[in-house]
């Protein structure tokens, strides 16, 4: 992207205004947008990190609307916070998934992606 006038320059720019400013802030930066069904959480579960510490990988644009909910939802975790997303693959997805069968019910969206910004936010 920036080959295109910079725009990743400019981004990163807006966000450190945004810090500057005094104000409330929470930044999510996907990994690229994956146009994916409902049902992609169940094999590409969400993997979320600090700012800084992950490049590259995708996500699908419901697990990145899911967060930014849960963001909102949770200021406790989430204030003044960068989350960097992208979805888990190969071992890591495995490992992610059967943790989540073991879990079952108990672990609903809402508790994941707490417990995903809260383990960030440490």
């Amino acid at each position: 992207l920036n080959l295109f006038g910079g725009i990743l320059l400019i981004k990163r720019q807006s966000e450190r205004l945004l810090e500057k400013s005094g104000l409330q802030y929470t930044i999510v930066r996907p990994g690229g947008l994956e146009r994916a069904g409902d049902d992609y959480e169940r094999e590409h579960p969400l993997v979320v990190y600090g700012a800084d510490e992950k490049y590259g990988g995708i996500v699908s644009r419901q697990q990145v609307a899911d967060l930014c909910a849960q963001a909102l939802c949770r200021p406790e975790v989430s204030k003044n916070k960068i989350f960097e997303a992208v979805t888990a693959t190969g071992s890591e997805a495995a490992q992610l998934i059967s943790e989540r069968q073991r879990q079952g019910d108990s672990a609903t969206l809402d508790t994941r992606y707490r417990d995903l910004m809260a383990a960030v936010s440490q």
